[in-house]
Parts: C-alpha cells; structure tokens; sequence
C-alpha cells in the first residue's frame, strides 16, 4: 500500500510540474525557456533565436548537450567568424542539424572571410534570389553580406545596389548607409557619399554611434576641395564625439552595477552609447532576456518565480562582462575616427601652407561630378536633393549636388598631400552575425 502511495505522490508531483510549465508559458514566455530547455521543447527555443533574439538559455546548464545543441554550435560558429577564426566555424557548423538556410549563410560569410568572393557572392546571391520565402533578417543579412563582397572587390556601383535594399525599418538600416556611403566614396562619387551620410546628422540619427560616417563628409569635401566645410564637419565632429569620449572613460571606471540597472542614472548617459551598446548582438540578446526577467519575476510565485530570479541573476552577470568588452571596444573605435579627423584637419593646413608657397595642387583624378539636371535615374542612382526637413522614408536616398572647387584652388597654387584621405580608414565595427 505505501509503494501505490508513493506512486501517487510521485505522479501527482510531474503533474503539478508540467501544470506549473503551462502556467509559466502564459505568463512568462522567456522563463518558460527554462521549462524548455530541460524539457525537450526545440520549437520555442528557436523561435526565442532566430525571431526574438534571445539566446541566454544557450549559456544555462549545458545547453551544448540539449535539444539546442544545433542553436548553441550555430551561434558559436557565427562568433567565430566574427574574429575571422573559420576554422573553428566550420567545426561548429559541421555539428549544426537543420537551419539550412542560416547555414548556408554562415558557409557565405566563411567564404568571404577567406576572400573567396566569387564563391561567397554565389551563396549570398542564391538566398536573396529566395527571398520570399525567407525570414527578413536573414534576407537582410544576405544583401548586407552581397554588398560588402561587391565592396572588397571594388564593385562599388554593385554594393551600392545591394546596400540600397536595406529597408528603412531593419535595425541593419544606419550600417547599411554608412557601408554604401563608404562604397561611394571609394567610387569618387563624393556627392554620393555626402548624401548617404547625411542621414547621420538627423534627428533619426541621435541614438547612433558612427563618427566615421563624420570622417567620410569630411573627406568628401576634402575632395571636391571645400576645405572649409571640410573643417566644419571635423569641428561639428568633434563637439559631438569629444564629450563621448569623455563619458565613455568614466564609465569604464564605473562599476556595471552603478548604472547599467538603474533607469534614473541611464537617462543622464548619452542616447549614442547606450544606443550603440544595443547595435551590439551579444548585448542586445542579453538585454532583451534582461528586460523581460526582470518584468516576469514579478508575475510568478513559488518555483517559477525561483528559476526567473536565477535566470535574472545570471543574464546580468553576463550583462557585465559585455558591457566592459563593449566599452573597450567602442573606445578604441572613437579614438580611431578622432586620430583620422585630426589627420584630415592637418592635412587642411598644409594644404593651406603649401597654397601660400605656390607648388601644384595634387587631387584624386577619379572624382565623379553628375551636374544638376544630368542625372541617370536608374536603379543604382536615386537622385533626392535635401531641402527642408528630414523624412524617414528619404533616409538613405539624399544625393548632393555639389560641384568641384578644385579648378580655383589650383588656379592659385600650392601642393596638397592626399595619401591619408585618398583610403580613410573603416573603423566601424563589422559583424557578420
């Protein structure tokens, strides 16, 4: 008799559980992963992946030997080509099962990272071809990693192409100008490039960090030998990114804790940190998981409310270990950009010297001038001239009609060195992933 009773209570015991699991599902999805995870259930765990971007539940209790081992080997695979280790991508991708066609991106972009562009365009070309039956971001990611092969084998006018068809609403929006301003630039269509940047210096931008985007307007100008609007832009520059710099430092120096968890200290740091802090995967999948464990905890009671806190405990831990790499990281990138505008700046003035004592002027021969009213309206080439305020859907689209000013400047003499500006350095951060 006590062996049938303790049947029941054993019994009675997995029902309560797998009540307590439905429950938790209605009112915490994310804690709900938890149940999942050990429970066998791969469907919510990719779609927390692949479409919520959220994936702490790969790091919590050997997710690499669960039912999400193909979700864990995939993330790790795309890491690893985002330090360019393809080798170790490709073991993580031999033990993927599934997910073809993510797959098959990852294969384009170890491709690409091995400079093999013809093959890499091919597997990029091929899902975009698909494309409808495809997930937005994953078509997203295809035509940002078409662009960027196009780029590195000076196909500007084609990773133009490919840039353009990023969609204003995809969070890969902002990179996507930045890359086709960078592409026209190296074109020699500063017009071009002043144009794409332009969206950096609108009200849509504030929340962005990309000082390069502020390097490449000022080169442009340097171009068509407007120096001085290409030192209006370094100042401009400067006044925006010096004080970054500054907040950056302190909180490095911070504790995490002081200031990542605590809403009333996060609205006195600038928009553009925190805002390029969330354009970071890692950070952004965590802080996603952060803020909905943080609301759900409060919903649950007993063993679920127990496992939220745990989940909670952990994501902020990780929380901060991204946060410093990141700080690190973007420091290194602002100090960068300031360097190469005080290099543009420099530049300016020798050019100014070098007027004075009367030597040739030395200029890109490659620049492209498309005069007003003369413009092919294909799809490669979208002509927007700029008045008047800002319009999302026109982000992206601007094209300036600026004529070159380096006939005059010649005129009066003088020798200008161009090797810094004639390949400004890419600094911006790149993920694959």
């Amino acid at each position: 008799m006590r062996f049938f009773i303790g049947l029941l209570i054993v019994f009675a015991s997995l029902s309560l559980d797998a009540q307590t699991a439905r429950e938790v599902r209605g009112k915490a999805p994310v804690t709900a992963l938890i149940y999942d995870l050990a429970e066998g259930r791969l469907a919510p765990l990719e779609k927390a992946f692949f479409e919520d971007e959220i994936d702490f539940f790969l790091d919590y209790q050997g997710a690499q030997n669960s039912v999400a081992s193909s979700l864990y080997y995939f993330r790790e695979a795309g890491r690893a080509l985002d330090r360019a280790d393809v080798a170790t991508a490709r073991r993580y991708l031999q033990q993927v099962e599934g997910h073809r066609d993510q797959v098959r991106y990852l294969e384009a972009v170890a491709l690409a990272v091995e400079r093999k562009y013809e093959q890499a365009m091919i597997q990029f070309r091929e899902l975009i071809d698909r494309r409808h039956s495809l997930s937005r971001r994953l078509v997203a990611l295809a035509l940002m990693g078409a662009g960027r092969v196009a780029h590195e084998v000076e196909d500007y006018r084609q990773a133009v192409f490919y840039y353009s068809r990023i969609s204003q609403l995809d969070p890969l929006f902002f990179q996507s100008i930045f890359e086709k301003g960078w592409s026209l630039y190296l074109q020699g269509d500063m017009n071009g490039a002043l144009g794409a940047t332009l969206s950096f210096i609108t009200p849509y931008a504030d929340h962005m960090l990309y000082p390069e985007a502020h390097i490449v307007r000022a080169a442009s100008y340097y171009h068509l030998c407007l120096y001085e609007q290409a030192n209006l832009v370094v100042e401009d520059m400067k006044q925006v990114f010096l004080p970054l710099r500054g907040q950056i430092r302190e909180l490095r120096q911070r504790s995490v804790e002081s200031w990542l968890f605590d809403d009333s200290v996060l609205q006195s740091i600038s928009p553009r940190i925190l805002g390029r802090l969330t354009y970071d995967p890692s950070f952004r999948r965590l802080q996603r998981a952060h803020q909905a464990l943080l609301q759900e905890q409060t919903r649950l009671t007993g063993n679920a409310r127990q496992k939220a806190e745990e989940a909670l405990r952990f994501v902020r831990g990780r929380l901060r270990q991204e946060v410093q790499r990141s700080l690190r990281q973007i420091e290194t990138e602002l100090e960068g950009a300031l360097a190469q505008a005080d290099s543009i700046q420099i530049e300016i003035l020798q050019l100014g010297v070098n007027v004075l004592t009367g030597a040739p002027i030395e200029t890109r021969e490659d620049i492209e001038i498309i005069q007003l009213g003369r413009v092919d309206f294909s799809e490669l080439v979208q002509f927007w001239p700029f008045k008047g305020e800002f319009w999302l859907d026109e982000l992206g689209s601007y094209y300036y009609g600026l004529r070159s000013a380096c006939g005059s400047v010649a005129a009066q003499g003088g020798r200008g060195a161009s090797k810094i500006l004639t390949k400004i350095n890419r600094i911006a951060s790149k993920s694959w992933f």
